[in-house]
């Protein structure tokens, strides 16, 4: 299981290097807050990424880990293989039971952060009950290549 730990390792290193407070060398905004009347461009990354995030995290709630890694970037396809991914997602979700409730907590726009390929992110937050009656936070970290919104990190901290 020595690839769960780099690969959860990994996840780590990227949501430390993003900096959300904003004093990293990348730029980080809070995408809700920050800008009430958003550029078109902005909104519509906003909103692709939300949407791509969405979709990716209902293939795990349909137990579609294998979905789930075939569209996620390269990054994660680099580092597990699609049964080392698959062995991650069934030791990490299936002991929580089914999802029962989704609420975006936080989102944030991430351009060029330090230790990651340059180009536009979006960090995603949400708090999520399962059916076993554990409450998690899940942090989704998209990343935006040649228009298409993927899934570049995925961590889930359970609470109880």
């Amino acid at each position: 299981m020595a690839y769960k730990s780099l690969f959860f390792s990994l996840v780590l290193s990227f949501a430390s290097a993003v900096d959300l407070s904003a004093q990293g060398q990348g730029q980080v905004l809070e995408a809700p807050k920050v800008y009430a009347t958003p550029t078109p461009a902005l909104q519509k990354s906003v909103d692709d990424s939300l949407t791509a995030g969405r979709a990716w995290l209902k293939l795990l709630d349909q137990g579609n880990y294998g979905g789930s890694w075939e569209t996620a970037t390269k990054f994660i396809q680099y580092t597990l293989s699609r049964e080392e991914w698959i062995q991650s997602m069934d030791i990490l979700r299936k002991p929580l039971g089914s999802m029962t409730d989704r609420t975006l907590v936080d989102m944030r726009v991430a351009m060029d952060p330090p230790n990651a390929p340059q180009g536009e992110y979006m960090i995603l937050v949400f708090d999520t009950k399962f059916s076993s009656g554990n409450t998690a936070k899940e942090l989704l970290t998209m990343q935006e290549h040649e228009g298409v919104w993927r899934l570049y990190t995925y961590s889930l901290a359970a609470d109880k």
